[in-house]
């Protein structure tokens, strides 16, 4: 095997497909990059991982407590969150939901709750690999 970043044709033609055949998005590429192996003999591509950047919406935090309204201010600021991804035509966002507020308003813009485990890394955290 030969492991290299693949090129944009490459991921047109290897990659998206193989996604979208899976009921997934297609990757933005411009902000993604794709390690592909590919095979010695004919060059073909075996199989590939992909670092993407993907908004991740959250933490959504009120600093004063002294000031109600509702949850106002909390529909107001998730409402313009949808409409600026919307406007840059984001492929998709996670939202991190810690709270029955971020649950409902996750719900209220069809997020879907995942079933695949999700996993973090910490960068002030070492792999012992």
């Amino acid at each position: 095997m030969k492991i290299r970043w693949a090129t944009f044709e490459e991921i047109e033609r290897d990659v998206d497909p193989a996604l979208v055949a899976r009921g997934w998005a297609k990757l933005n590429q411009e902000t993604c990059r794709v390690l592909a192996a590919f095979a010695e003999d004919d060059g073909h591509m075996v199989e590939f991982f992909v670092l993407q950047l993907f908004p991740l919406l959250g933490p959504m935090l009120r600093v004063d407590n002294e000031l109600r309204d509702a949850g106002e201010t909390s529909r107001s600021l998730a409402s313009d969150m949808y409409d600026y991804l919307m406007k840059e035509d984001a492929r998709g966002f996670l939202a991190t939901v810690d709270s029955p507020v971020t649950e409902r308003l996750c719900k209220r813009f069809g997020m879907t709750r995942l079933e695949s485990p999700v996993y973090g890394f910490m960068a002030d955290k070492k792999a012992e690999v």
